[in-house]
């Protein structure tokens, strides 16, 4: 993942940063939803196994996702003569996704 976000970001703080709020953003929304569900949940491992499955499957579904950012950063880039700020929002608004 951080090769082809590499060549969107760059290897800067800009994506050591992006991807730090990235992971802790997920661990504390993570946290939060799962928290809410534990608390209510009367057979835990069925979530937790539930929890697992859509892990993998969105690790999976990331993988071509991730893979076409780099030729739609360098296309907009190309076509579209965006000011220095777009680029940078573009490229963060890439990472995310």
């Amino acid at each position: 993942m951080d090769k082809a976000l590499s060549l969107v970001l760059g290897s800067t703080t800009y994506a050591l940063s992006n991807n730090a709020l990235h992971v802790y953003a997920g661990l504390a929304i993570g946290g939060f939803i799962g928290g809410r569900i534990a608390d209510r949940a009367k057979n835990l491992l069925l979530y937790f196994g539930l929890a697992e499955f859509f892990i993998g499957l969105t690790g999976l579904l990331t993988i071509p996702l991730i893979n076409a950012i780099p030729g739609l950063y360098v296309t907009v880039y190309r076509d579209y003569h965006l000011t220095p700020e777009s680029i940078l929002f573009f490229s963060f608004s890439c990472a995310v996704l």
